[in-house]
């Protein structure tokens, strides 16, 4: 584990945690109220929805980022998650369970 971040969820009534791993990975972790148990997506870098807990990965290698995740932040309203990656990526995510929709690599 590197980081792990807190939405801010105010008024949202769901809460939200994002988690980067030295495994390549970024998940983000939903509990709809404060006594459900949590769920797990892992947020796919390849443009394609999140693999909920539990579902295969395809191919090796997806659901992952290029290289090891070193952070991930939350907007202040809590509907931006960006994730930065040793592979000198910026990802942004638009909402906490889809892909990242904007990718700037490295000039």
């Amino acid at each position: 584990m590197r980081d792990v971040a807190w939405a801010p969820s105010v008024g949202v009534g769901k809460a939200y945690l994002a988690s980067a791993g030295q495994d390549k990975a970024v998940c983000v972790w939903t509990q709809q109220d404060a006594r459900s148990a949590w769920t797990r997506a892992v947020l796919d870098p390849s443009g394609t929805d999140a693999a909920p807990q539990g579902q295969q990965q395809g191919q090796q290698g997806e659901g992952r980022f290029g290289d090891v995740v070193w952070r991930v932040s939350w907007s202040v309203a809590g509907n931006v998650l960006a994730v930065s990656s040793g592979a000198s990526h910026l990802s942004f995510s638009l909402s906490p369970s889809l892909p990242p929709s904007l990718v700037f690599p490295p000039p």
